[in-house]
């Protein structure tokens, strides 16, 4: 469940837009400092086309992107827990305005797409989604959720690299999070902390007390 009510989930997915601004964006050095990150060194040796193509186009996703909100699927289980290694997770969002007030419905689907692991479904596109959600190391760009669960509208399910320099504390502590999504590319980032609105960053800082 989301710990926010939800009568102020567009207040804050708003913030976040105006403290991103509208693209395309210029950023100054001290700016530009927060998108820096290494690549862990598990990926130095992992040459998976999908993983490749997140790191690639960073700089373009946070310059041209547009901001929604990102529901977390399922995630390498030490994102959970605090370190220094980033990670892989996989999470749904839409460009659909109506979850920018109501992502609570994202969550109802990420919780739906666990419940498919490892069951048997004679829709072709669930059977899919429920290999790989038994596949947790599966990476996937992109792919469109399919109808029966979304009620209809367009959701999509894709892969994302969890940098916890990029977040308010260095742990996943929450499951929903402001994502960067480009219109012409496969990849989408985790906006960084730096640009998330006080309230957004209380409610993290509160559930990692």
């Amino acid at each position: 469940m989301n710990p926010l009510g939800t009568t102020v989930y567009q207040h804050i997915i708003d913030e976040c837009r105006r403290n991103f601004i509208d693209p395309p964006r210029q950023f100054d050095e001290d700016e530009l400092k927060e998108f820096r990150v290494p690549q862990p060194d598990w990926m130095k040796k992992d040459f998976r086309p999908a993983l490749q193509e997140i790191w690639r186009n960073e700089m373009r996703i946070f310059r041209e992107g547009a901001i929604v909100w990102g529901q977390i699927v399922q995630a390498h289980p030490k994102l959970y827990l605090q370190g220094t290694i980033d990670y892989p997770a996989a999470l749904i969002y839409s460009r659909d305005a109506l979850f920018d007030d109501h992502p609570g419905e994202l969550a109802q689907m990420a919780e739906a797409l666990g419940e498919l692991k490892g069951a048997r479904h004679e829709h072709p596109q669930m059977q899919l989604f429920a290999d790989m959600m038994r596949e947790e190391r599966e990476i996937q760009l992109n792919m469109a959720l399919p109808r029966p669960l979304t009620k209809g509208k367009a959701v999509t399910y894709t892969t994302v690299l969890v940098f916890r320099k990029h977040l308010p504390v260095p742990q996943l502590v929450h499951d929903l999070v402001p994502l960067v999504v480009h219109p012409q590319l496969q990849a989408t980032w985790i906006l960084p902390s730096r640009w998330w609105p006080q309230d957004l960053l209380d409610m993290w800082f509160a559930a990692a007390r």
